[in-house]
């Protein structure tokens, strides 16, 4: 590994040089690299490790280019953001801090100090596309997020229907878990997540004018989403669609009906192609161990509420404080807030909620600041619903320190280019 080393440094310098030159374009990349999830890409080069890590193209590219980032922004001499991102980037530091007291009594102190490093990375990326990247490098992410997740969903059931689970369980992005779809790191909870964030960004957004092409990636997310096997994931598309439905019915009803013929021809499909057989077997799974987990944090609400058992450590002390009866599981929350509750207790939780409401509302707010186009104004509703997305699965799965999730939260505070008052904008 140490003939690695100078190898590292040469990209290190490489890297930070570009990203001194080029800082959004780089951002923007470890932007769309968190779509990635923790892909080892080191198994491409017959390396199982690097130093003992098995980084993420994402986690890679952030601490390459984090140089570079550094130095831009010593050298500008004012940085533009908004009062609201101001706000913001002072409850993300208050919320960064308040994890602290759970690492120091973590049952585990090294593993929950690695896990608050984590957590801060993402933090800090959050942080450095608030203040160096614009409204117009949003619409690149959330294109190339679309693409990607349609790309990759269509070579996953193509190859399906063409070649059977056997042969893609042999590829190296594209897993079978269980039966179920697991992509480029993620496993089927979390990538049933992302593709139906990308999914309500494509419907809400419709960035391109092709209406054909809108029902063709849409079909294609669904089709995905019903592979990974994702209950949670069925229930939570039921009810955004519903409550779409409801609102949208009264002044656009062609919408509905638009999306009532994307049901209809994607139930033909799965009839069509006999998938009901292929996907039955994904969802026959007890709901036992995920009760179970959830009662363990409620159990243990009296050693966590104050400082929590330290970031990553619900795994190591789970078998010992299990209440009688239960299964010694070991697992964490799959349950975004109670991940937070039991990493730092209950001011953590409570600034991450906040945190969350404050970047919903920043959407209204600057939706009615800025001057914006038709589309513009689509594509921040759809940021908006795109973090409701992530609130309502965070109730089934560990989303609060995801990556992917951090630079969507960025999105709503990043500057535009046409900004007026409130007054004027009313």
């Amino acid at each position: 590994m140490s003939s690695l080393v100078p190898i590292a440094a040469i990209a290190v310098i490489i890297s930070s040089t570009f990203a001194a030159v080029r800082p959004r374009i780089a951002l923007m990349a470890v932007a769309f690299l968190t779509a990635l999830g923790t892909f080892n890409l080191l198994e491409l080069f017959g390396l199982d490790s690097l130093w003992g890590m098995q980084p993420g193209p994402s986690k890679i590219a952030f601490y390459l280019f984090l140089p570079g980032f550094i130095v831009t922004l010593l050298l500008r001499p004012r940085l533009q953001i908004t009062p609201r991102a101001k706000a913001a980037m002072i409850l993300v530091l208050i919320l960064m801090l308040s994890l602290l007291p759970g690492v120091f009594f973590a049952f585990d102190q090294k593993i929950a100090f690695k896990a608050w490093t984590g957590i801060v990375r993402w933090a800090l990326l959050w942080a450095l596309a608030v203040l160096l990247l614009t409204f117009e490098d949003c619409k690149r992410i959330i294109k190339a997020w679309i693409v990607f997740v349609a790309c990759v969903n269509a070579v996953f059931i193509l190859s399906l229907l063409v070649f059977g689970k056997e042969l893609i369980a042999k590829l190296v992005i594209i897993r079978i878990h269980d039966g179920r779809l697991e992509i480029i790191g993620q496993n089927p909870n979390y990538w049933s997540a992302f593709t139906m964030l990308a999914l309500t960004t494509l419907l809400l957004w419709r960035p391109w004018k092709s209406i054909i092409l809108t029902v063709v990636l849409s079909l294609i997310m669904i089709l995905g989403i019903l592979f990974t096997g994702s209950r949670a994931a069925l229930v939570t598309l039921t009810l955004l669609s519903l409550v779409a439905a409801f609102r949208t019915i009264r002044k656009k009803p062609q919408l509905v009906i638009g999306g009532l013929v994307i049901v209809s021809l994607g139930a033909l499909l799965v009839y069509k192609f006999n998938v009901v057989n292929t996907l039955a077997p994904l969802y026959e799974r007890t709901l036992t161990e995920r009760k179970e987990v959830y009662l363990w944090s409620l159990y243990n609400l009296p050693n966590t509420i104050l400082v929590g058992l330290g970031p990553a450590n619900m795994p190591l002390v789970y078998n010992e404080l299990r209440p009688p009866g239960f299964m010694p599981l070991g697992q964490s929350a799959h349950n975004m807030y109670l991940q937070v509750l039991n990493a730092g207790g209950l001011a953590p939780l409570t600034l991450f909620f906040l945190f969350l409401i404050h970047a919903l509302r920043t959407t209204i707010i600057h939706e009615k600041m800025w001057r914006m186009e038709e589309t513009e104004r689509r594509l921040v509703t759809a940021i908006r619903w795109g973090i409701l997305v992530v609130m309502l699965r965070g109730m089934f799965i560990n989303l609060a320190w995801t990556n992917w999730v951090w630079v969507l939260l960025a999105l709503p505070y990043l500057r535009h280019t046409r900004r007026v008052s409130l007054k004027e904008a009313t």
